[in-house]
């Protein structure tokens, strides 16, 4: 009969030991807090997030105000068409001024020829008045 008892005393004691566990385990928190190093780690992350966030933000006005400015831009193809241009209305321009050229050396020929036919009409007007 000792065995009985004893084998009864001992899953008394097995119970009692596991009942203890049990309310030890109850009075553990399950939801830990962090400690205050953790939280200023999780601050100081946030801050940086922050940071880099309105950097990426700011990167993002600038590159969209860079973006608009090169569209404005003139491309490669409508500067050589400009340069077309330009080259044509050089000889435009050349033309017009060897036209203008010989223009004026005409218009100064016909100038001498007039003065000179005017000259020798008033010398031939003056010569016959003075025979006269």
């Amino acid at each position: 009969m000792t065995g009985a008892v004893e084998d009864v005393w001992i899953s008394a004691g097995v119970g009692v030991f596991v009942a203890a566990l049990f309310l030890l385990a109850l009075l553990v928190p399950r939801n830990p807090r962090p400690s205050k190093a953790a939280d200023a780690r999780w601050d100081d992350v946030r801050h940086r997030l922050e940071e880099v966030e309105r950097k990426q933000n700011q990167a993002d006005h600038d590159l969209r105000n860079v973006r608009m400015v090169v569209s404005g831009l003139a491309t490669k193809d409508s500067v050589n068409a400009l340069s077309m241009s330009v080259a044509e209305m050089r000889g435009e321009m050349k033309g017009l001024v060897s036209s203008a050229a010989a223009t004026s050396r005409s218009v100064g020929r016909i100038e001498d020829f007039l003065l000179r036919s005017t000259a020798e009409a008033i010398v031939n007007a003056k010569g016959t008045e003075g025979r006269s």
